[in-house]
């Protein structure tokens, strides 16, 4: 039997109903979106704050052994600490409810489908408009990348 954790919470940047959450292919970035049309790039906060000298090795070393804590968790089927996450940006260009997302398979970019009958292509690094797929004729319900 599966048991879910709550871990933390989106909120605050969203005006509408949220449609849709996706995580990143690394799992460093979250993308969410609904009914206001806009898309919510969200980022994982870094918890291992380091200063001085090391400061690059001691990060590393921190992120090693969080690593292998999220990896024990998973075996025994527990969490780690409560994740953070913060929104860092959002693409805007569709007029009204995003139905769904997809991430594309390296995490750059992002497609999405609303009910007005149109697809966006998104850059998520420079967070702007790749393409506006146009010529369907209705909703779109799902996205998908190919591999």
């Amino acid at each position: 039997e599966w048991k879910g954790e709550y871990l933390c919470s989106l909120s605050g940047s969203h005006s509408k109903t949220v449609n849709v959450v996706r995580f990143s292919p690394d799992g460093n970035a979250i993308a969410s979106a609904g009914d206001s049309g806009e898309v919510v790039l969200w980022r994982k906060q870094d918890t291992h704050k380091t200063k001085g000298e090391g400061t690059e090795r001691k990060k590393e070393q921190g992120e090693e052994e969080e690593r292998k804590k999220k990896a024990a968790a998973r075996m025994e089927g527990t969490s780690s600490a409560p994740s953070s996450w913060k929104a860092v940006g959002a693409l805007r260009g569709q007029a009204d409810d995003v139905q769904d997302l997809a991430w594309s398979p390296d995490g750059t970019a992002l497609v999405t489908g609303s009910i007005e009958n149109v697809a966006y292509l998104w850059d998520a690094g420079k967070q702007r408009s790749l393409a506006r797929l146009e010529g369907h004729h209705h909703y779109i319900q799902g996205v998908a990348w190919d591999p």
